[in-house]
């Protein structure tokens, strides 16, 4: 609603010209027992006023009236814009935070609706004191002389009732657009599903000779076993010796699967999964990048809020085994479950809470280990009880 093309019926006036409210403080006693509807800021998401005893209130107020509109002084980046209204019968009292627009002439709501406006919010922070963020004032004096259009009254009220058709719409559409990120993750889930449980690839078995993993898992094994012989001397040659020795490869036959599929645990078709050093890594300003839990969703790495380690660091927290591209970081707390793949080039640090899974990649392709791992069942599951599907 731009003030510089107003139609010729319409007029404009200043704020202090429009405005009939004058102040009417309100001072609380501490033994008081009366009620009063309080329109406080902090109050102000929930849409309703605090009903309190006056003892309950710790500073002056001012008294305010059904349809006086409430500006925000603090901060008037945050768009808070309030119209009085009657849901009791006790005395209405505002912050001294509020200022406070009265006219009984005008169509409320109108005033309100324009006060929210981008046009009388960049205003408003045009003209503000203090330093910045919560510590910034709109000043009551230059408020007071900005122009507000004026319409005839039958005009206000249409404007009102089309406005407010209009805003319900657009609280429609944004509530619908509110539904699709849960939607769109319902769907991935539902694709990952059948990813994972062979359904995707129905079609592509009937049509290409497909062999039993048995084979597959046997070289996986084998693989494992000849990198043992070729790395006694690693941290975790002795745990992935005791891993080999009590493999048992499971049957097929499970009706969640088909038939040329095995199900077994994850740690046996991986080269090694291996805990991070749990304590907190020193930072230092610029680095090698520390991967905490929450640099990893939804399969990704985030790379907002990075923390950094030096040399010295990432070689000790990394003394079981180096983060290298291609391996996959799991988280295991904070929260669980989520995974995601070390970019090609890229040297990583575990941070807290997270596991080192390092594929054989020659055999088992690492996308498709991190859709399993991001499938619904697999998520909900610690991960030294989780399972992997084997396919080919």
């Amino acid at each position: 609603m731009s003030l510089d093309n107003l139609p010729v019926e319409w007029l404009k006036s200043s704020f202090a010209h429009l405005n009939d409210y004058r102040a009417n403080n309100f001072n609380p006693l501490k033994n008081d027992e009366t009620y009063y509807e309080l329109y406080s800021v902090p109050i102000f998401p929930e849409g309703y006023p605090e009903i309190l005893q006056a003892k309950e209130i710790g500073s002056s107020k001012q008294i305010v009236e059904k349809n006086d509109i409430l500006l925000c002084k603090i901060n008037p980046r945050i768009n808070r814009v309030w119209q009085v209204s009657k849901h009791t019968d006790y005395l209405n009292i505002a912050s001294s935070e509020w200022i406070v627009f009265r006219q009984g002439n005008v169509v409320p709501k109108l005033y309100r609706y324009y006060f929210q406006s981008l046009e009388f919010r960049n205003l408003l922070c045009a003209n503000v004191s203090g330093v910045g963020g919560s510590l910034t004032r709109a000043q009551p004096k230059h408020v007071a002389t900005y122009d507000l259009p004026v319409p005839p009254l039958a005009e206000q009220q249409e404007i009102v009732r089309q406005l407010d058709i209009m805003l319900a719409q657009v609280e429609q559409i944004k509530a619908r657009l509110d539904a699709i990120p849960a939607i769109l993750k319902k769907f991935r889930q539902s694709i990952l599903a059948d990813a994972v449980s062979g359904k995707l690839t129905e079609e592509w078995r009937e049509k290409n000779a497909v062999i039993s993993t048995k084979d597959l898992l046997q070289q996986i094994q084998a693989h494992k076993k000849e990198w043992v012989e070729n790395n006694a001397d690693h941290p975790e040659s002795k745990r992935i010796k005791k891993r080999l020795k009590e493999f048992q490869p499971s049957q097929t036959g499970n009706a969640l699967y088909p038939k040329t599929w095995h199900e077994c645990c994850l740690e046996d078709i991986v080269l090694m999964i291996v805990d991070c050093h749990n304590k907190t890594a020193p930072y230092v300003e610029s680095g090698i990048p520390l991967i905490r839990t929450s640099n990893i969703r939804d399969g990704k790495v985030r790379w907002e809020d990075l923390r950094f380690v030096d040399e010295p660091t990432y070689e000790y927290w990394s003394r079981r085994a180096k983060p290298e591209s291609g391996d996959l970081i799991f988280t295991r707390e904070a929260p669980m479950g989520e995974v995601c793949i070390i970019p090609d080039d890229q040297i990583f640090c575990l941070g807290q809470r997270t596991m080192l899974i390092k594929p054989i990649h020659e055999l088992c392709i690492k996308n498709y280990l991190l859709l399993n791992i991001l499938s619904e069942d697999r998520k909900s599951t610690r991960l030294n009880s989780s399972h992997a599907n084997v396919s080919r």
